[in-house]
């Protein structure tokens, strides 16, 4: 067995190849002038194959197909996707016309995929390969005990669309858990941010699955400030935020913002910024599996 990853996955990869002791290789991206991609994979002799990728990004997606393509005649593959791209996607629309979904049903055609992994998305996926939805609760859960286990928290989801999570989590640390009401305007930016909780001098720990504009993140901290919190923490799972967010949430009152390695964007970020690994909850979903 070889682990494959993609171009925006390495790190990762690579770490999940040394915790599992197999070989790791990676794809050959050759971009033409006009855009197209074209992936190789240099022959091996291996009948099993696990991808590791995430797909951010529209390039990323098509790699990932031209990947699969490049890997028809192998007999099995585990496809681990960490992050999975237009999940967000679902406002107010049918099932059948989520964007995912055309995505999803494109992997079903690659009949070599016997399982699929995928990691914390904002909406469960729905696709006929066997598949484990994973939770990063469990990384979040153990690094608040290691770091906070004396303080007086709260965990605090930002609306309701999450609150299933924050309620889970502060189930596990036994606390309390609190979620926000959200007012967007016609548009659907958030315009306000309201928590009905007396916070007073509390640890508040803000969980999410994803910090992308930032906009969430920093309204709901500045609501719980002005009520009273003494702290802010956040942890969320996936990064998908650009050089201006983070900037902003750096020079923020939060005191740790805490990622993982979902997505790989870059290995280094400012000293606000706290990145925990996946890779442990990967490895042993594929132990399970295999």
């Amino acid at each position: 067995m070889n682990i494959i990853y993609t171009s925006n996955s390495e790190h990762l990869a690579k770490l999940v190849a040394h915790d599992l002791n197999i070989p790791c290789r990676k794809t050959y991206i050759k971009k033409f002038n006009c855009g197209e991609l074209k992936v190789l994979i240099y022959p091996f002799n291996t009948e099993e194959v696990i991808i590791i990728t995430q797909t951010s990004s529209n390039e990323a997606w098509i790699e990932l197909f031209l990947t699969l393509n490049a890997l028809r005649n192998v007999k099995k593959i585990i496809l681990c996707i960490t992050y999975l791209g237009y999940s967000r996607q679902d406002k107010n629309i049918s099932f059948s016309s989520k964007a995912d979904t055309l995505f999803l049903t494109f992997l079903e055609t690659f009949k070599n995929i016997f399982y699929c992994i995928f990691v914390d998305c904002h909406n469960k996926p729905y696709i006929k390969i066997p598949m484990i939805h994973l939770s990063t609760q469990e990384l979040f859960v153990q690094d608040i005990q290691k770091h906070y286990k004396n303080e007086d928290i709260i965990i605090v989801s930002p609306d309701k669309g999450r609150s299933h999570i924050s309620n889970s989590i502060a189930k596990m640390l036994g606390c309390t858990s609190i979620n926000g009401e959200k007012i967007r305007d016609d548009n659907g930016d958030i315009i306000h941010i309201s928590f009905n909780y007396n916070v007073n001098n509390k640890l508040c720990i803000l969980c999410d699955d994803i910090i992308d504009t930032g906009k969430t993140l920093l309204f709901s901290a500045n609501q719980l400030f002005k009520i009273g919190t003494k702290e802010i923490i956040t942890y969320a799972t996936h990064a998908t935020f650009n050089e201006e967010t983070e900037k902003l949430l750096n020079q923020s009152s939060i005191t740790k913002i805490v990622i993982t390695d979902s997505i790989q964007k870059k290995l280094e970020y400012p000293n606000k910024f706290e990145k925990l690994s996946i890779a442990s909850l990967i490895v042993k979903t594929i132990q399970a599996i295999l």
